[in-house]
């Protein structure tokens, strides 16, 4: 009881050394970010950029080539034909050729680092940083236009239907029309937004750093229903089968009813978990931060099995679990040194790590 209280402490120092780190040479961290695209995974994380063939994860190139230690990367890269665009904790965005990790071009003028991955559509990047302003680019780096915030942004934009949803810290969660950034509608919830909404055809619905869950609708932003949890949300809720669930830092896992909030069942996980939990078929994959990977039947949530990895246990999984079908693996970001994450068949058995030595 004593460890995981201890661990609990932990949102609290990472937002204060968020903030504090703009001011100060406190070397930052957080967990990696992973993107999958077909038979590749793309990995930002510490000094390096790296891509991977899958699905045993030889490594293609790097970059930069040589450690640099005035650049560090955590926000997941994100795939333009063939650019990668990545944004360093230096305030620097960079466009690298996906083949061939060769530098396309940068842009200089955020004044804070990119903690969120940038959004890629309709011939426009959306650059969220932690200045506070979105960045909107054409695809050579050109700027467009910018729209500001009240404090950091932390999530990546979403796009869909024509609307462009910004997540800030400022609890406001900013609706945009993604040509011109005019405010379309915007709403505040009861905490900072640290990840995006969830978006679908059901509604929206947005996890904040604060012990609540909340349903929009789509149409305005009316509210539609909120839901009192145990502890804070730091990622973007699920959605699927008309139950959207969200996971807090006091272990606890709840499923509601998408259209009127009911609870429809919850599951102790045992410890916080900050990790986006995913959704595969029948099953629904949770991630603690004491190294537990945990597999609930889908829609059911009854436990079917759960591993632990002890090497990491002291840091454990972080950052948003990820799927890719295609190879039948499923990848788990921690915030250990010297596995930056884990490769796992979708039964859980562990298939690797990365880096494989240390």
């Amino acid at each position: 009881m004593e460890r995981t209280t201890h661990r609990l402490w932990w949102p609290l120092i990472l937002v204060l050394a968020t903030f504090t780190t703009a001011c100060t040479r406190i070397a930052p961290s957080s967990w990696p970010g992973l993107r999958v695209h077909g038979d590749v995974l793309y990995v930002a994380n510490q000094q390096h950029v790296y891509v991977l063939s899958l699905p045993e994860g030889q490594v293609r190139w790097t970059f930069p080539e040589e450690a640099d230690r005035k650049r560090t990367f955590f926000a997941a890269p994100t795939l333009a034909g063939d650019v990668l665009l990545v944004g360093g904790y230096d305030n620097v965005l960079y466009a690298l050729d996906a083949q061939t990790g060769a530098e396309r071009w940068t842009f200089t003028q955020a004044r804070d680092r990119y903690i969120a991955s940038p959004l890629a559509a309709n011939g426009r990047i959306y650059a969220p940083n932690a200045d506070g302003t979105l960045y909107v680019l054409d695809e050579q780096g050109q700027l467009k236009w910018t729209f500001v915030s009240a404090a950091a942004l932390w999530a990546q934009p979403i796009l869909d239907d024509g609307r462009l949803y910004l997540a800030s810290m400022d609890h406001t969660l900013y609706v945009l029309d993604p040509e011109s950034g005019q405010v379309l509608w915007q709403t505040t919830l009861p905490g900072a937004l640290p990840a995006e909404p969830a978006v679908a055809e059901d509604g929206i619905f947005v996890a904040a750093l604060a012990p609540v869950l909340t349903a929009l609708e789509p149409e305005d932003g009316t509210l539609r229903w909120q839901q009192d949890l145990q502890g804070w949300v730091w990622h973007q809720p699920v959605v699927a089968d008309g139950l959207v669930v969200v996971a807090d830092m006091q272990g606890m896992v709840y499923a509601f009813d998408v259209q009127t909030g009911e609870p429809r069942w919850t599951y102790q996980a045992g410890a916080a978990v900050v990790a986006r939990p995913a959704i595969y078929e029948d099953t629904l994959y949770i991630a603690t931060r004491q190294g537990d990977l945990i597999a609930l039947t889908w829609p059911e949530g009854q436990e079917q099995w759960r591993r632990h990895v002890q090497e990491i246990e002291e840091d454990g999984f972080a950052g948003p679990i990820l799927v890719a079908p295609e190879h039948e693996l499923l990848f788990t970001p921690t915030m250990n040194s010297k596995r930056f994450f884990y490769a796992w068949t979708l039964d859980g058995t562990l298939r690797w790590g990365f880096p494989t030595e240390q």
